[in-house]
């Protein structure tokens, strides 16, 4: 195994029983690379794609929103059950592009305070989180 942790690629990996893996490999890569703009739109259509064959998890979210906010109206909490299943998908979309696109495009659009502390704490020898 080469020093970086980087696995030597084996010939068995292109067998026809990974071939479901390595689509699903090369899906997630084609949704970390789709456009900012497209993750919105992509997340509200799976939402209702969705929606049949998750129809014990809207139940779940939607009687939760239900004990949370009972002087809302139904049709307010399922419009809150839909936005949360939304949101779910959304942040499952961040998730793949920031596992599987570089970091540097975004570092431009980030700013730390307090930086200084983490590594005052780090020259020390305490543990930071």
């Amino acid at each position: 195994m080469p020093s970086n942790n980087q696995q030597k690629f084996e010939w068995s990996w292109i067998h026809p029983r990974y071939w479901l893996s390595w689509i699903g490999v090369a899906t997630l890569t084609l949704i970390a690379y789709l456009p900012e703009r497209c993750y919105k739109g992509l997340s509200i259509v799976l939402t209702f794609l969705c929606k049949p064959f998750l129809k014990n998890r809207w139940r779940i979210a939607y009687q939760n929103l239900n004990a949370c906010f009972p002087k809302n109206s139904p049709e307010r909490n399922q419009q809150l059950t839909q936005e949360s299943i939304c949101s779910t998908i959304l942040g499952y979309f961040e998730s793949i592009r920031s596992w599987l696109r570089p970091l540097e495009p975004y570092k431009s659009r980030v700013h730390i305070e307090g930086l200084e502390h983490v590594d005052a704490a780090l020259k020390t020898g305490k543990g930071v989180i």
